[in-house]
């Protein structure tokens, strides 16, 4: 891929956001805004060796405005819930106070432990999609909702793992009585990524848009490309 610089020059022109889900400003384009797209890339990352108390999954979903001057950045977000105190607990019963980080520091959390991280994506989904992680979020984030590991027993709608966070704003793939990654980390991610791409939730199918990647600042680290169902080795 080009550098990042080069290909958002090219596509977007020069009113792109700075640094990882900064929220760009308004861009400052001639005529009026033809139509909005949407894109969603989603992340798992796992310790190596592999050790359950190091993994996670998450998302970072870009909302863009089409104008007679091109493609630009209008909103960014980020679901990574983790529990409050960053320290996972995979075999804890009662669930905990969470939280949710942005897509800097979860990769300064993967980073903690020297883990990797694979990707799948950037993909387009359609309006009502986005609104519903964005609602998702805003739910995490303002509702009180609590952090447990185990995905299994997290079937109360307040609360929720990692994977089942952003998840369970998809019908048929989320739904409070599914564990949407049945495996934790890189591969549970996977397993989910296929399901969503089975459920029609990518405009196209699973075609990337790699150039979504600078505009959330995913460029600055570094990471594996992966296709759905891809299963990725415990051992590097």
């Amino acid at each position: 891929m080009p550098p990042c610089g080069l290909l958002l020059a090219a596509l977007l022109g020069p009113n792109v956001a700075a640094g990882p889900e900064q929220q760009p400003p308004p861009p400052q384009t001639r005529g009026p805004v033809l139509r909005e797209r949407y894109y969603m890339t989603i992340f798992g990352g796992q310790s190596v060796p592999f050790r359950i108390k190091y993994t996670h999954t998450w998302a970072t979903y870009v909302r863009t405005v089409v104008t007679p001057d091109g493609e630009f950045p209008a909103a960014i977000n980020t679901v990574s819930w983790m529990p409050a105190t960053l320290n996972i607990r995979p075999l804890a019963l009662r669930p905990e106070h969470g939280v949710n980080l942005n897509l800097a520091e979860t990769f300064a959390w993967v980073r903690s432990f020297n883990g990797a991280v694979s990707c799948w994506g950037p993909y387009e989904i359609d309006a009502e999609r986005y609104g519903r992680l964005v609602a998702r979020k805003e739910q995490l984030e303002n509702e009180g909702f609590q952090y447990r590991a185990v995905g299994a027993l997290s079937r109360r709608g307040d609360v929720s793992n990692c994977g089942q966070s952003f998840a369970r704003s998809v019908p048929r793939v989320g739904d409070r009585y599914i564990q949407p990654t049945p495996d934790p980390g890189e591969n549970g991610t996977s397993v989910l990524a296929l399901r969503l791409e089975r459920a029609g939730a990518f405009v196209g199918g699973p075609v990337t848009h790699d150039w979504v990647l600078c505009v959330i600042g995913a460029d600055k680290y570094h990471f594996v490309r992966r296709q759905p169902g891809e299963r990725v080795p415990y051992l590097r």
